[in-house]
C-alpha cells in the first residue's frame, strides 16, 4: 500500500536538504530521530519528516541534523542504535515507543514501512510504502538467523518481507489506535522468498538509553 500523505513520525535521512534518502528514521521526540548507527556511513546531515517522497524538498518538513549520538555499546553486531538531534523541534507528533515490557507476542501482526522492500522487488519506489508482517519468536527465527534479545523477528505476510529496503524502516503496531514503534530494519535472508525471516532492532531493548537522551536524565 501507498500513502497519499506522508506519516509525520517517519523520516527519510540525506546528505541535502533536498538530496536523496540513503537510510529511514523515526521521530520518537519533538527535536530527535531513531535510526541504525551503520547509516553513519551515509553522511548524515539532514532529515525529511512527514514526506511520502524518498527524495527533494516538496512537502514534509526538512530540518538539519547537529548531534549525532549512538547508542555507548554499539558494535558491528550488536546495538545497531543511533539518536540523531536534530538543530530545532518539528511540529509534528513523534511516534509512540514501545515499553520496556515489549506489548510484541508471536503471532501479532504489524506493518513495516519504507521506499524501496515492499513485494522485496529491487525497485526503488517514489513514494512511501507500508507491508504487512506477522511476528515470530526468536527462537524460530535462531534456526534461519543469528539473533539476540536486542532481535526483534517476523516473517513477511502473503510472501512479502525486508529485502533491498531501507535500513532501520519503521515496525509499527497498533495499540488503542496508536501507532507504536516496537523495532525497525536491521538484516533479512531469503530475498524474495515467501516466508522468508526479516530481523528487526528491538526497540524495548534500549528503552531507558532512549529515554535518558529524548528525557534528559542518565540511566543509572
Amino acid at each position: 500500500m501507498t500513502f497519499p500523505k506522508g506519516i509525520g513520525y517517519f523520516a527519510g535521512i540525506r546528505s541535502t536538504k533536498d538530496g536523496v534518502n540513503f537510510c529511514a528514521g523515526t521521530l520518537i521526540g519533538p527535536s530527535h530521530v531513531l535510526t541504525r548507527t551503520s547509516c553513519i556511513v551515509g553522511n548524515i546531515r539532514w532529515v525529511s519528516l512527514g514526506s511520502t517522497s524518498s527524495q527533494g524538498n516538496k512537502d514534509g518538513e526538512q530540518i538539519k541534523v547537529v548531534v549525532l549520538l549512538p547508542h555507548p555499546n554499539n558494535t558491528a553486531f550488536h546495538n545497531d542504535y543511533l539518536i540523531l538531534e536534530l538543530a530545532e523541534e518539528t511540529t509534528l507528533k513523534p511516534v509512540r515507543l514501545d515499553s520496556a515490557i515489549s506489548i510484541v507476542k508471536p503471532g501479532m501482526k504489524g506493518s513495516r514501512l519504507g521506499w524501496k522492500d515492499v513485494l522485496a522487488e529491487a525497485v526503488e519506489a517514489p513514494h512511501l510504502q507500508g507491508a504487512g508482517v506477522q511476528f515470530v519468536s526468536n527462537e524460530l527465527c535462531a534456526t534461519e538467523l543469528m539473533v539476540d534479545d536486542t532481535n526483534l523477528c517476523s516473517r513477511g505476510v502473503s510472501g512479502v518481507k525486508s529485502c533491498l529496503g531501507d535500513k532501520a524502516g519503521a515496525v509499527i503496531v497498533k495499540d488503542k489506535n496508536h501507532d507504536v514503534l516496537v523495532g525497525y530494519v536491521s538484516q533479512t535472508t531469503g530475498c524474495g522468498k515467501a516466508g522468508g525471516m526479516s530481523v528487526y532492532s528491538r526497540i524495548s531493548a534500549v528503552r531507558p538509553w532512549i529515554d535518558s537522551i529524548i528525557k534528559g536524565y542518565c540511566v543509572s
